[in-house]
């Protein structure tokens, strides 16, 4: 009588755990949905790279360079 009784409190322990989660669940799914956590504040960010970088140490160009590539030189 005593197993059954021990059964029964740790399914009902597994239950209210259970319930707890869900409703914790539904909350923090409710915070998510109010607060958009990709939007950004303008002003505050990463900072802007320039679209095109400057050439490294080892490459280095003369001013008339900056159009031609590679395929323009043969």
């Amino acid at each position: 009588m005593t197993t059954v009784v021990v059964a029964a409190a740790i399914i009902a322990m597994i239950l209210v755990g259970v319930a707890l989660i869900h409703r914790l669940n539904a909350r923090q799914q409710a915070r998510t949905a109010a607060y958009h956590y990709g939007d950004t504040v303008p002003g505050v960010g990463r900072p802007h790279r320039p679209k095109h970088p400057h050439p490294g140490a080892g490459e280095s160009r003369s001013p008339g360079e900056e159009g031609r590539s590679a395929a323009d030189e043969r």
